[in-house]
């Protein structure tokens, strides 16, 4: 008896840590699903082209971290499997490049390398692109 409820209780605060993980999982414009990672870098996945990457970056910028408009995001990451979440097809990002040894990267590059920055007007303006592309559809 006090095997099983030892095995339920387990079994409960594993399902609370999921729940938790899930919950700290942002949906954003465009599809993207955001995760926060540490205090600096956040990680976007589920995004279907570089566009909606930088979508989903500015988006989650934008209404979770409330940063002004003129702030530039940074990649950390570019695309490909998550060292820290294993998932595929993610990248990882910045407002707070200090201390992360980011090489210089292109200022208002569509591209995912490591160090390209754009400022989350133009991040965010991708989210209107790729809604008005679906409505064409």
């Amino acid at each position: 008896m006090v095997q099983t409820a030892k095995a339920v209780a387990v079994a409960l605060m594993g399902m609370i840590a999921a729940e938790q993980a899930l919950a700290q999982e942002i949906r954003t414009r465009g599809g993207g699903r955001v995760t926060q990672i540490n205090e600096q870098v956040f990680e976007v996945s589920r995004a279907r082209s570089d566009t909606a990457f930088w979508c989903a970056a500015g988006d989650y910028v934008r209404r979770k971290l409330d940063v002004p408009w003129q702030t530039d995001i940074f990649v950390v990451r570019g695309e490909g499997t998550s060292p820290d979440t294993g998932r595929r097809f993610t990248a990882q990002f910045t407002v707070s490049p200090a201390g992360l040894n980011l090489p210089q990267g292109r200022r208002g590059a569509i591209s995912l390398n490591p160090g390209d920055s754009q400022s989350v007007t133009q991040a965010f303006g991708y989210c209107e692109d790729l809604l008005l592309q679906r409505s064409g559809d």
